[in-house]
């Protein structure tokens, strides 16, 4: 896989969690029409043409203003959360726009950044991202104003402007337009021609400064498309080239981890590493319930106080409160199976606890270093820590453990 690529699409990957969950279409608010305020300006590359990128009208490839046609000079004052099949964004938004769709057209300006995930995103002629563009998509066509271009796809077409930077990564990058500064690029094929509708094949490609590219093979660049520096880099195939140490790094990392959490929850709440009556052993069903359901609740509660808007603080702490859970789920899973270990050794001294606790924990990680196996390990493993935190948490479980813990106590004195 390509690197750049891949760090890309980690970013996306966060975006895509950020916007899913603010599902509100644009169209719900009735636009109104507002001028344009105090802006700064963007040096065209190609015409040295000073322009202006909080403009309500659209810029043509010439530089020059146009009729503004989409919705009459209509705005949306404020972010978009677009989600739909097909979704076309043919006013000005005056905000961020963040749009998850199979099919992406944008024929008017975003005034600030666009976030957008779809199997194809095409920016047309009048299409004007005033700042940055975040993409992720199978086929993307930019024909129109982007100021700073972040791409992860399969086919990427550029024959508009890119103001400033762009960086790609993609299978195949088609350019035919100007690049304001550098372009960084990671792509097996790179092309500097484009067809028109006779089929006749032209190239107005630009690169104002320095190109650096990624690729299989070394390509011939037509003269006087980049006007700075060429610099390539070939392609190399991804390899595990973990050393012992770092396993070792890794090994005491998790170690650490958990004892850390096992010294927390000893101090806090005693009964949750000393108590016999494990979770594992007699509540397993139930941990597994409560592991699986909670991801489930917290995401609908964000995604409605999100909705909401005067509660979107609230459900911040409530994505926040999720990923802390998810993060100690694992060493809870190991706390917990220590605990019932030693409930079976009869081990009761914390000295002796502790040394079981590692061994607990070097266990769990080789384990999960298994092919395969290790995987579905840590995922189970992950929900079942995930309940047994919840479980624990919630306050209704109390009496239940009472009365396990009383039947259990008259049935030794017998």
């Amino acid at each position: 896989m390509l690197k750049n690529k891949s760090k890309i699409i980690a970013l996306l990957t966060l975006i895509v969690l950020a916007f899913t969950i603010g599902i509100v279409n644009a169209d719900n608010e009735e636009p109104v029409a507002v001028s344009s305020e105090t802006s700064t300006s963007i040096e065209n590359p190609d015409t040295n043409q000073a322009i202006d990128p909080h403009a309500t009208e659209p810029i043509s490839e010439g530089g020059e203003n146009t009729e503004a046609t989409p919705a009459e000079n209509n705005m949306k004052s404020s972010d978009a959360y677009l989600i739909g099949d097909t979704v076309t964004v043919d006013y000005i938004v005056d905000g961020n726009a963040f749009i998850f769709a199979d099919t992406v057209i944008i024929d008017s300006q975003i005034g600030g950044n666009l976030f957008v995930c779809a199997k194809e995103v095409t920016i047309k002629e009048n299409g004007f991202v005033v700042n940055s563009l975040f993409g992720f998509a199978e086929k993307m066509t930019i024909s129109g104003v982007v100021c700073d271009l972040y791409a992860a796809a399969k086919e990427v077409n550029v024959s508009g402007y890119i103001y400033r930077d762009m960086r790609v990564g993609a299978e195949t990058l088609n350019l035919s337009g100007i690049v304001g500064r550098d372009a960084f690029v990671e792509a097996n094929n790179i092309s500097f021609t484009s067809t028109d509708e006779e089929g006749n094949v032209t190239s107005n490609a630009m690169i104002s400064n320095n190109f650096n590219y990624t690729s299989d093979e070394e390509i011939a660049i037509p003269e006087n498309v980049v006007r700075g520096k060429v610099e390539f880099n070939k392609s190399t195939p991804y390899t595990d080239t973990k050393s012992i140490s770092d396993y070792i790094l890794n090994l005491g990392t998790f170690v650490c981890t958990v004892v850390a959490i096992w010294l927390l929850a000893l101090w806090l709440t005693p009964k949750f590493v000393k108590n016999p009556y494990n979770i594992l052993s007699k509540k397993v069903l139930s941990a597994i319930g409560y592991g699986i359901l909670t991801p489930i609740v917290l995401i609908f509660a964000f995604v409605v106080l999100l909705v909401l808007g005067i509660t979107a603080g609230v459900s911040l702490i409530a994505l926040m409160l999720l990923a802390a859970l998810i993060a100690i789920s694992s060493s809870s899973f190991v706390i917990t199976a220590n605990g019932l270990v030693c409930s079976k050794l009869k081990i009761e001294k914390t000295t002796q606890s502790f040394g079981m606790l590692i061994v607990c924990a070097v266990a769990y990680w080789l384990i999960a270093l298994i092919p395969v196996v290790g995987t579905l390990f840590s995922l189970v493993a992950g929900i079942i820590g995930l309940g047994i935190v919840v479980y624990n948490i919630l306050p209704f479980k109390a009496k239940d453990d009472k009365v396990e813990v009383v039947e259990t106590k008259s049935k030794e004195a017998k």
